[in-house]
């Protein structure tokens, strides 16, 4: 299908009535086949294959058969009908080619969804629907169905300045296992967005694992996605050269984790070589950068092995070979005992619901951020953590106990304190990772968000009376110790530890080495997060904070002036100006309707271009697409490779299985208000002396309003520095800080 210039021919332009009504047509008559849209030429395919050979223009089905129907009147609901009622066509029907096997009904495909989301589709197929080739064929048609959606957000049309639409394209890859999965996130200048998996592709089998081979996967990964019925079974049809094109041109950023060959491959593709093998790049990416989450985790990585101390108390709590977090978590034995203290544990000690699911420390080496939930246990259930411990190295006899005896001799009231301390960084520093780690983020609320992180950290651990003594984890473990309690160390000799109230002394200790950590976090922050960064000057567009802080022009149009040379624009100086008009729209807009900053900015440009005044928004328009298919994480990507090897049991291709539970398998909503009440309620629960007390996550979310209020009322008093290098800053924080900056001038 060609496309060219329109001339509008009135109120019987043919062209304009297919326009508005030819989606609803082609749904009514499927027979009917565009030939040419602008200016419009159909025709009818059941005749052309019946009379194809017919030397008349006017004979059996006339100009339907060589598509020449052009007219306004030939395409009127009465028209289609009378040559649907026609006797050639009526014989075309007959000779046209039919199958004697039904395809499946809906039903059918419900159930293969259900059975998808339950368990793998396994080589015995889906029982009562299909066996095993069927099922991946069905499969492959839901996934060839979404994927025919995601195409069309780069169709032509206008945008809302009554422009040619403006397409921006942020890729998301990841590899994993020899796999590469790319993700997209779209926008256009109709104020449309959307994002999706695009295609999976075997780096292993089909390229190779260095830079050059993960740059040609991704291009592998794009041609695939522009291909129609791609990878089906016995049918193969040439990709769309148009939709390729469009798709390349619009690719401007391209986000990977820190991994030193999907970087080198971003850099390829922006065609800034860094070898001498030719690789073929997209022509227009502007913007490669690293995946955010993962930079956010090196605050504790990096920051806490800077000191010894803290990283003593790291590794002997959770992460060394011996911990008690490794001993409970790989023990059933043990678990059932760490269970049974939790309930043992008296009321007035604790601060939580003894909840009876909660077996052990929680404990997952994979990655630095899963130190959180095992410190906040360790910290909470310490009482029933030290029982465990001494009845292992009562009851044992093998290496595990003396691992235990070993973790109480070591165990002080200045480790305790420090564990706790730990305890609370880790919490808000999971809060930030956990606050980046999606696909959807708002990338406008960047700034805002690392600003209040660093107002946190250092409200909590920096000053003269550090947040943390009176907030949290901190304060509890301080209460516990202000009970006093003796400890039994099982052994040769019987010996008692006497763990009481930390001294002034101690406790100052242990807020200088964290305000230190404090000072590596900061420096972290501006290496992985600097402000020169594109997505830092996202943030003009955030809606939260009020115009008299937010508002200035010159702020807003330097940022706008940054956006549009990095990406290549036009330096036009009435961008700023709309934007300053626009911003108010958008704020409101999100207020009103509980809206992200990106939905709320597309609102409101809908809003002005519908309105009777029509402001005019091209100017800023282009630096908006830019800022509505921005990203800063690869989440998806990872998300996506942990759903796809549990569905496809390796019997189909997992860019199949992406496309087809991306929109059709997504989970069931969180939230109180989406759960259907339960009608067996049952007689009441016996009463339970903590059934009054929080649960483990209602405390923290309590914990969490509680540092924001220390936040608000110590803002700006609480700043890391003074003496604190004459204490405890040693050479390797001094080596830490030489690296860091090093980093961020890279």
């Amino acid at each position: 299908m060609t496309q060219s210039a329109h001339v509008c021919q009135g109120k019987r332009c043919a062209t304009c009535y297919w326009q508005r009504k030819g989606k609803q047509i082609l749904d009514e008559h499927p027979w009917i086949e565009v030939l040419h849209a602008d200016p419009l030429r159909v025709g009818c395919s059941l005749c052309r294959q019946k009379h194809g050979r017919a030397s008349r223009c006017h004979a059996q089905g006339g100009g339907w058969r060589d598509g020449n129907i052009t007219t306004y009147t030939a395409v009127q609901p009465r028209s289609l009908k009378k040559h649907e009622g026609s006797d050639e066509h009526q014989l075309a029907v007959g000779r046209a080619p039919v199958t004697d096997t039904a395809s499946p009904t809906s039903e059918e495909f419900n159930k293969l969804l259900q059975h998808c989301q339950r368990s793998v589709l396994g080589k015995d197929g889906v029982p009562e629907v299909a066996g095993q080739k069927k099922a991946r064929k069905m499969v492959w048609c839901l996934a060839e169905a979404h994927r025919a959606l995601k195409r069309q957000c780069w169709r032509e049309g206008k945008g809302l300045d009554g422009q040619p639409l403006q397409f921006s394209t942020t890729l998301f890859q990841d590899a994993r296992k020899g796999k590469l999965s790319v993700r997209f996130m779209t926008a256009s200048s109709a104020a449309e967005h959307m994002s999706g998996h695009m295609w999976t592709v075997d780096l292993a089998r089909d390229f190779s694992l260095d830079a050059v081979g993960v740059a040609k996967a991704t291009q592998a990964a794009v041609r695939s996605f522009c291909t129609p019925f791609a990878a089906p079974p016995h049918y193969e049809k040439p990709h769309e050269a148009q939709l390729d094109v469009t798709l390349q041109r619009s690719i401007e950023s391209f986000v990977s984790d820190s991994a030193s060959d999907e970087i080198r491959a971003g850099h390829m593709l922006a065609g800034q070589r860094t070898t001498d093998q030719y690789v073929v790049h997209f022509p227009n990416l502007r913007v490669v950068a690293r995946d955010k989450p993962h930079a956010t985790r090196r605050n504790l990585s990096r920051g806490w092995q800077a000191d010894c101390f803290l990283h003593e108390v790291a590794e002997r709590f959770i992460f060394a070979a011996d911990s008690p977090a490794r001993m409970i978590q790989h023990s059933q034995v043990f678990r059932s005992w760490f269970a049974e203290s939790i309930q043992q544990l008296e009321p007035q000690i604790s601060a939580v619901k003894a909840h009876a699911q909660i077996k052990d420390l929680a404990f997952a080496p994979h990655r630095y951020e899963s130190a959180a939930k095992p410190l906040t246990r360790i910290v909470l259930f310490f009482f029933p953590l030290l029982r465990v411990l001494v009845r292992i190295a009562t009851e044992r006899s093998d290496e595990k106990s003396k691992a235990a005896s070993s973790s109480l001799e070591r165990l002080s009231v200045e480790k305790a304190l420090q564990a706790a301390m730990l305890a609370d960084a880790s919490v808000e520093n999971l809060e930030l990772t956990r606050l980046v780690d999606y696909e959807g983020f708002p990338v406008a609320e960047l700034p805002i968000n690392l600003a209040a992180f660093r107002d946190r950290i250092r409200a909590l651990f920096t000053g003269e009376r550090p947040a943390c003594l009176d907030t949290g984890l901190t304060r509890h473990m301080l209460r516990l110790l202000d009970r006093g309690f003796l400890v039994n160390i099982p052994g040769r000799g019987l010996r008692v530890k006497d763990l009481r109230r930390p001294s002034p002394v101690l406790v100052t200790a242990c807020s200088r080495r964290m305000a230190n950590w404090v000072r590596l976090t900061e420096a972290t922050l501006s290496a992985e997060f600097p402000n020169f960064e594109v997505s830092q000057a996202f943030g003009v567009f955030s809606v939260q904070q009020p115009a008299s802080e937010h508002g200035a022009h010159l702020v807003r149009s330097s940022s706008i002036g940054r956006l549009q040379n990095a990406f290549k624009l036009p330096a036009d100086g009435r961008a700023g100006e709309q934007a300053q008009k626009l911003w108010h729209v958008a704020r409101r807009i999100a207020q009103e309707e509980n809206l992200s900053a990106a939905d709320a900015w597309m609102a409101a440009v809908r809003h002005v271009t519908h309105s009777w005044s029509k402001q005019d928004v091209g100017s800023v328009l282009p630096v908006l697409v830019r800022f509505w298919a921005a990203g800063v994480s690869t989440s998806g990507v990872e998300q996506a490779f942990s759903r796809a090897k549990a569905l496809s049991d390796h019997l189909q291709l997992i860019a199949h299985v992406n496309d087809v539970m991306e929109f059709y398998g997504q989970v069931r909503v969180s939230g109180a208000g989406n759960r259907t009440s339960r009608r067996d309620l049952g007689c009441p629960r016996p009463e339970k002396p903590d059934q009054y007390k929080k649960s483990l996550a209602g405390w923290l979310r309590q914990r969490k309003q509680e540092v924001e209020n220390a936040t608000l009322r110590l803002r700006g008093s609480q700043r890391p520095g003074g003496d604190l290098q004459e204490y405890f800053w040693a050479r390797s924080h001094e080596q830490e800080m030489e690296f860091v900056k090093a980093w961020g001038r890279l």
